[in-house]
């Protein structure tokens, strides 16, 4: 083979490669440090989130609120910190994946809770403490489908890897690549939103108030292998072709 006929080939397994690579990724977030892409939004009593960005984690220690816990009964408020992103339109196959670590610094009464929502296809899920008295469970809301997984399993400190894959329609939830359900939805969605949800309590039976704890959030990554080549790579792609063209035309003369 002609050197200018090898030197062609190299540059287009190396074009098709980066085209690969660049085609699977819809977001990809180290938290090295906060994205301006990220938005922030508040429901119920929230403010404000506390954190830091620390060795590459997104490290949150509290939900601010406007709401003051002094009744001498039970009350409970919710209060959700969103950090929320758009992308492209997805409707086919992709894989979510996230890892995140929790700690209740050695109290019952934190009840921190890290949730991942893809609002447009009816789904939201991730790490839930739900009560006083309890450790964590792995939660999903899928449609109608409700469950807490592995509950009261998780400890007062863990991390989690968890995956969102779709194959063709069908949806898998894994925590620690153990699959907990799946379930059917081919509907596209175009954001995602982390909740941070701090459940305001005052319980008079135990006589003690809820705190936060601390949520660390590693990484969150959404790939589609599917996704639309970019436009400028189609059009070096074109040229690197009628230039290997022309070459070969006077390599014969």
């Amino acid at each position: 083979m002609k050197p200018v006929r090898i030197i062609l080939l190299y540059m287009f397994f190396i074009m098709l490669s980066v085209i690969n690579a660049y085609a699977a990724e819809v977001l990809v977030d180290d938290f090295d440090s906060l994205s301006p892409e990220w938005a922030f939004s508040y429901t119920g009593y929230a403010t404000a989130l506390e954190y830091t960005m620390t060795n590459g984690q997104l490290v949150a220690t509290d939900v601010i609120t406007s709401y003051t816990t002094t009744h001498p009964q039970e009350t409970t408020v919710n209060s959700v910190v969103l950090l929320s992103q758009s992308f492209e339109t997805q409707s086919g196959d992709f894989t979510l994946t996230a890892d995140f670590s929790w700690d209740n610094l050695g109290d019952l009464a934190a009840l921190p809770k890290l949730y991942f929502f893809l609002d447009d296809i009816g789904t939201y899920f991730g790490y839930n403490d739900a009560w006083i008295a309890d450790v964590g469970s792995a939660y999903l809301r899928a449609g109608l489908h409700s469950n807490n997984y592995l509950e009261n399993q998780l400890g007062l400190t863990g991390s989690a890897h968890i995956e969102l894959t779709r194959v063709d329609g069908t949806l898998a939830y894994s925590w620690n690549d153990t699959i907990l359900y799946t379930w059917y939805n081919d509907g596209s969605f175009d954001d995602i939103k982390i909740g941070f949800n701090f459940k305001d309590l005052y319980h008079s039976g135990y006589g003690i108030y809820t705190s936060f704890g601390v949520i660390s959030l590693d990484q969150l990554s959404i790939t589609n292998p599917y996704a639309a080549v970019p436009e400028p790579f189609s059009i070096v792609m074109l040229i690197m072709g009628l230039i290997g063209i022309k070459l070969n035309k006077k390599l014969r003369i």
